[in-house]
């Protein structure tokens, strides 16, 4: 009997793991997605997320898991990520109210005005008395006309945001809309008058107290600016407020507060004295010296703890993060051998831990910088074996697998790394580049907002913002964002010099001479040059090109800078100058006969004013001189090809690279003339090795994508094309159009191609491979009749005896 009772018992056991072994995928997606849960209300977001990672490899098709990750996402501050949950759950239940709302809400609260429209209009369908939303509605709506430039518009927003106000006083957006409409007006005090009521109902709003800080840098109030953000710092956590105070103080060259100001908060106790403490070192380097920075590490160090505290886990500053402060500011002032020695005496011997990381990391950007990738890569992969979620780590690698176009391998590392560092703009920068080359400008351009927003409207990333929109020919809305800050540091060469160029092409001649009197009230040469570059400019496009070479020729005369002589030597040319062009020349030639740049320049005003041969003897004489100088080649190249005409250019460029083996300038003629020859593939190998060496350049990415794809059929050739050109998404260039868009036609994308091959048509009327591939993106259409007259185009523009493949495609479709 017992042997039964054992027996039975045994059996049991089986049949239980048995049922055990038959759980579905879904019900283990439920205990996990129970456990998230759980963890969440424990306070244990970091073991929650991993839950909720599990749950969608079981049951990706999970709506409530992933109704309740994005909100778990927007609590945590990951706005994009919570975005993209809310709209995997609409992409399932198109009607879900709920998720409709959390998408409207987060693209608001992230400022993608056109995607929280969207949602908006779509969940008012379902619930048209919504107030909240018929808010962020009219928020969009406002945004839409901010952008196009439509003030009628801005004020007819502005006109129903008061009226909804009188039903819904609390409502932030609403508010935020008469605040702006305003500010927009440059009804400044107004503006702040309704921001102050703003406050008194959302005190704890930080992105009210950011609006504050412009309007007062607006109405040029320093003390209300000051006020505002030690009140920020003090008032909430996030560090980019005190940052933000930091580059104020800098920018307004209040070097001693500053300092005072950082010294102070590195009298608190603990690490929080220690964090400040650092900061004050890394303002000493910047704003001091070197050795005062390391003069504080010095001192820094006998306050620091040994290592990190168990009991106090928030201790994050120690003395091997000091000792690796300093090896970094060693590296940065030159000393680079010293500074990586001392990096490798850290680590040597060293236990893994989150400070030899971090010292791992900060070694593999020396590596990087060196141009030791070898390296710099084993260190991160190193690092990131150690710890998976490494920040730092994931931004190095992303750096690299953006530049080797994997560019889905580094949305998923960064896009991890965002949702332990929400607030993070190096990663959201970082992020934008990677949609940029994977062709998702609507995510790049709500990445590069977003990260405009988290650095405190800090200079490098409102200029990558502003430069994007410029691109897109969104010249008012990058001239807000660098306006915005440009308040916060007035005196940023590279603000003013970017709002400056904005001015020229709007052409609104008045703010562009505004900027080039803040340029000389700074009065730096580099302030003075930027200002030298404009004038020029501004007086030539007012059709006052007399005043501006009297405006050079005072620039030249005062300073005898060689560049103020070439600009007025150029303006000569331009003007039809050519005695007085060459007369200066002469004149500086005569003053430093041996000087290279002084002959250099005789030599170019001899070739463009009909003294050809000349020049070219002088060009050939300096690069026997220099030749590795590839700027004197260059000229030699481009003058013996107008006097000589193109048969000259090949043996030159030729010769010019048995000296300079890997300039890309030179190369990318090589690469030309081999297109020409019809060495298809010679050329591909050229374009293959510059793309190796910097896979950002646009001309080398779109001309390797053009020839793979116009002259290889294989898959792995298109494939590889697309891959290159993505990025070209949404370009108004014809050349960089032609070969999106005939990638897109390639692929199957063909309604998506033609405007891409009608403007490439259109503003290349005369390639005839253009021709062509417009030709046939019609044929594929439909549009037959209208292909013919391209096919014929394509004709008009080659030889008849022209064997290439899409000429005789042309010839059959015509029945020639």
């Amino acid at each position: 009997m017992i042997l039964h009772r054992t027996m039975g018992a045994l059996l049991l056991s089986v049949a239980l793991l048995g049922l055990a072994g038959c759980e579905s995928a879904k019900d283990k997606a439920a205990r996990h997605l129970a456990s998230a849960l759980e963890l969440i209300d424990k306070g244990d977001a970091d073991r929650a997320l991993v839950e909720f990672r599990n749950v969608f490899q079981l049951d990706p098709e999970n709506v409530e898991a992933r109704a309740r990750f994005a909100a778990f996402l927007r609590d945590r501050g990951d706005l994009p990520g919570a975005y993209a949950q809310f709209q995997a759950v609409i992409d399932r239940e198109p009607q879900n109210e709920e998720a409709l709302r959390g998408a409207a809400e987060v693209a608001a609260k992230m400022g993608n005005w056109p995607e929280a429209g969207r949602q908006a209009s779509a969940l008012l369908a379902l619930t048209p008395g919504d107030g909240a939303i018929q808010a962020i509605k009219l928020a969009s709506d406002y945004a839409a006309a901010a952008t196009a430039g439509d003030a009628k518009g801005r004020d007819a927003a502005e006109a129903e945001a008061k009226r909804q106000l009188v039903a819904r006083p609390d409502d932030l957006y609403l508010r935020r809309v008469v605040i702006d409409a305003r500010a927009q007006n440059r009804d400044f005090k107004g503006a702040l008058t309704a921001l102050d009521v703003a406050l008194q109902i959302f005190p704890e709003e930080v992105s009210l107290y950011t609006v504050r800080v412009s309007l007062m840098a607006a109405l040029e109030d320093k003390a209300g600016v000051e006020a505002t953000l030690i009140d920020m710092d003090k008032r909430f956590a996030d560090p980019g407020a005190g940052a933000t105070l930091l580059r104020w103080y800098v920018s307004n060259n209040e070097m001693d507060k500053a300092e005072a100001w950082l010294r102070a908060k590195a009298e608190a106790p603990g690490n929080a004295g220690l964090e400040a403490r650092v900061q004050l070192i890394l303002f000493l380097k910047q704003a001091r010296s070197p050795d005062a920075a390391l003069a504080e590490i010095e001192a820094a160090l006998k306050l620091a703890p040994e290592a990190p505290d168990p009991a106090a886990p928030d201790t994050s500053v120690t003395q091997a993060k000091l000792r690796v402060l300093g090896a970094s500011i060693l590296f940065d002032a030159g000393r680079r051998d010293e500074g990586i020695a001392a990096m490798k005496a850290i680590l040597d011997g060293a236990p893994p831990s989150d400070e030899m990381r971090l010292t791992k990391v900060t070694l593999a950007r020396m590596y990087l910088t060196v141009g030791d990738l070898v390296q710099s890569r084993a260190l991160t992969e190193e690092v990131l074996k150690e710890e998976p979620g490494n920040i730092e780590a994931a931004k190095l690698k992303s750096g690299w697998l953006i530049d080797e176009d994997k560019t889905d391998d580094a949305v998923a590392t960064l896009r991890a790394a965002l949702e332990q560092a929400p607030g993070d703009a190096q990663t959201m920068s970082l992020l934008a580049e990677a949609y940029g080359r994977a062709g998702s400008r609507d995510l790049q351009a709500d990445m590069l907002s977003q990260a405009v927003e988290a650095s405190g409207k800090a200079p490098g990333e409102s200029l990558r913002y502003a430069s994007f929109l410029a691109t897109d020919q969104k010249y008012l809305p990058a001239e807000a964002v660098l306006v915005n800050a440009l308040r916060l540091a007035p005196d940023n060469l590279e603000i003013l010099a970017a709002l400056g160029d904005i001015y020229l092409r709007l052409k609104d001649w008045p703010r562009a001479e505004g900027v080039a009197n803040r340029l000389e009230e700074i009065g730096s040469p580099e302030a003075r040059a930027i200002a030298d570059r404009l004038r020029p400019i501004i007086l030539s496009e007012r059709d006052n090109v007399g005043a501006a070479v009297d405006y050079l020729r005072g620039l030249a005369q005062g300073s005898g800078d060689l560049r103020n002589q070439v600009a007025l030597i150029s303006a000569y040319l331009s003007d039809g100058k050519q005695i007085e062009a060459r007369a200066l020349a002469a004149d500086i030639l005569a003053k430093a006969p041996d000087d290279l740049n002084a002959r250099y320049i005789m030599a170019s005003v001899q070739g463009a004013t009909g003294e050809g041969k000349a020049a070219i003897e002088t060009f050939r004489a300096l690069v026997t001189e220099e030749p590795k100088a590839v700027q004197l080649w260059i000229a030699l190249i481009r003058q013996s090809a107008q006097e000589n005409g193109q048969p000259s250019i090949p043996p030159l460029v030729d010769e010019a690279l048995t000296h300079l083996p890997d300039m890309p300038d030179l190369l990318l003629m090589k690469a030309n003339i081999l297109e020409g020859a019809q060495d298809i593939e010679g050329a591909i190998a050229i374009y293959e090795k510059l793309y190796a060496a910097d896979s950002g350049n646009l001309a080398v990415a779109n001309n390797l994508a053009s020839l793979l794809s116009s002259y290889r059929t294989d898959k792995e050739s298109l494939d590889r094309a697309w891959t290159v050109a993505r990025r070209l998404n949404g370009t108004d260039i014809p050349a960089l159009a032609d070969t999106y868009g005939w990638l897109a036609h390639l692929r199957g994308q063909t309604t998506e191609a033609l405007p891409y091959l009608e403007l490439a048509a259109k503003g290349l009327a005369q390639d005839p491979m253009v021709q062509f591939h417009y030709a046939e993106a019609l044929k594929a259409a439909g549009k037959g009749e209208e292909a013919k007259l391209h096919y014929g185009r394509v004709l008009e523009l080659v030889p008849p005896e022209d064997s290439r493949a899409f000429a005789v495609t042309a010839r059959k479709e015509l029945g020639q």
